[in-house]
């Protein structure tokens, strides 16, 4: 009997493609009026008054325009998803050797009872018999290694979402004072094809994301 014992987890990974939008402009209008009035004695005319006015506009500039980051790199180097990871590989380590431990248990009894039978210290009832129970175990640890299976994919799926969020607030709270226009995220170059190195982001992101989950 061969019994499938790999559990597969799939790598934490989130792919985030975040952009922020924010543009900013601050009109200040003054109006300057400048005036010269010349009198003239005895004269009936008046000098005309010369009125100019001036409309100042002075936009706020956005310190940054855009920056991206590398995500494999932030999964890579931020805490909470290597806890996270660590977490989930030992919830499929823990998996397998409770499958693997039923499953040895299972060859052994196996091999009990084909050896009373040729021994002949079983009868061919007998025998049937211990083979049906055998075969159940075998069933119930089959049935065991779905549920597990499962339970790590949900797990995995929620751990993602958790760390998805996090990852999101953050920049949330990070733009506000950074006012880029836009975020984006590479992974392994897929998205980005070339940029200035002054727009990766990357490591500022990493330490502060890392000082804020060292904080809660």
């Amino acid at each position: 009997m061969k019994n499938n014992l790999a559990l597969g987890i799939l790598t934490v990974a989130v792919i985030i493609l975040y952009i922020l939008h924010f543009s900013s402009s601050n009109n200040s209008t003054s109006e300057v009026a400048s005036q010269k009035t010349a009198d003239t004695t005895g004269a009936k005319d008046s000098c005309a008054t010369a009125l100019k006015d001036t409309v100042a506009t002075e936009p706020v500039a956005i310190n940054n325009g855009i920056a991206y980051v590398n995500m494999d790199t932030l999964l890579e180097k931020y805490k909470f998803a290597k806890d996270i990871n660590a977490r989930l590989l030992k919830k499929e380590k823990d998996a397998r050797a409770q499958l693997e431990r039923k499953d040895t248990q299972l060859r052994t009894d196996y091999a009990k009872v084909d050896e009373r039978y040729r021994k002949g210290l079983m009868t061919q009832t007998e025998a049937k018999t211990e083979s049906e129970r055998l075969a159940k175990q075998q069933q119930d640890i089959q049935n065991l290694s779905n549920t597990l299976t499962q339970n790590l994919l949900d797990e995995q799926k929620k751990f993602n979402k958790q760390l998805q969020d996090t990852i999101l607030k953050f920049f949330k709270e990070y733009n506000e004072e950074k006012h880029y226009q836009a975020i984006f995220s590479n992974t392994s170059n897929d998205n980005i094809i070339y940029a200035e190195k002054q727009l990766n982001i990357t490591t500022e992101v990493v330490n502060k994301l890392n000082a804020r989950y060292k904080k809660k």
